[in-house]
């Protein structure tokens, strides 16, 4: 149930953190929402780590920091600029495999799985993918968003580099949290943003700031870095079923949109979201 918990839980902070960014890049742009929210995070985890005594790494463990902060970092650079160049139906739906690619590393690196338990992931991940693939027709048609010229194929590049790069980092985060302190999962794709994008904006004075824009960046940050916890915890149970169900972030914002904003469901979207609770329901039952 650990597995189960952790990583819902990770996926719904990281919907809210979504929606965050979204709306702080309306205002600052992706690079600065980027840098701040991974920066603020830097902040916060940094003294957690500090707190905890260094432990004794092998090669294999400083690989899986460097591919977290990597992953972390550059994953959603490329994510958010593939939804600003393509639509946001096709790009989300190869983003949204991340958790089936971390679960397919986890499987390949040796994590056991039941049969019943791989065919269940199967059926949320069906899920998962029909929601993202079918879910967001009309919202684009209503969006009339004018997309880049030529830049449909760009776009599935991108989301195809951040779906590889998200599944490698949560990955490499199930490692670190399965060998040292769990304030470490955190950290290094802070550190990374905190590197490799604020730096460089801040040293070439590019990085923009908004009083409008930092209290939701704030909420951002606190909800990416806790929700990287909750995956954390979850993986130290079964990193393969955390992974998935972390990676239902768009299924939770479908939920959201519909809860919140009366926004409706589609049949494709209806389908997806019943696959991806009887899943969840059998994964339950099966590990209770």
């Amino acid at each position: 149930m650990i597995a189960i918990g952790g990583g819902l839980l990770a996926a719904i902070l990281w919907a809210i953190a979504n929606v965050g960014s979204t709306r702080a890049g309306h205002h600052i742009g992706t690079p600065s929402t980027v840098a701040l929210s991974t920066s603020i995070g830097f902040v916060l985890t940094a003294p957690l780590v500090l707190a905890t005594p260094v432990p004794a790494l092998t090669p294999d463990d400083v690989a899986a920091l460097a591919l977290a902060a990597v992953g972390g970092t550059l994953g959603l650079l490329l994510a958010y600029r593939a939804m600003r160049m393509g639509k946001i139906g096709i790009t989300t739906a190869i983003i949204s495999t991340e958790g089936a690619i971390a679960a397919l590393l986890s499987v390949l690196a040796g994590e056991q799985l039941r049969p019943l338990t791989a065919a269940t992931l199967g059926v949320i991940v069906v899920g998962v993918a029909v929601l993202a693939l079918k879910g967001n027709d009309a919202a684009e048609e209503a969006e009339a968003r004018v997309l880049v010229p030529g830049g449909t194929l760009r776009a599935v590049v991108y989301a195809t580099g951040a779906a590889i790069l998200f599944g490698v980092g949560l990955f490499a985060v199930a490692h670190v949290a399965s060998v040292m302190p769990l304030a470490w999962a955190a950290f290094p794709s802070r550190l990374g943003g905190f590197l490799l994008v604020f730096v460089p904006l801040a040293v070439t004075g590019r990085l923009r700031v908004s009083r409008d824009a930092l209290p939701v960046i704030l909420v951002v940050a606190l909800s990416d870095v806790i929700g990287i916890f909750s995956f954390a915890i979850g993986t130290t149970e079964n990193a393969a079923i955390a992974s998935v169900l972390a990676g239902q972030v768009g299924a939770v914002s479908t939920v959201a949109a519909f809860i919140l904003f009366r926004e409706r469901l589609t049949r494709p979207q209806s389908a997806g979201l019943v696959a991806i609770a009887l899943g969840v329901a059998a994964l339950a039952l099966s590990r209770a």
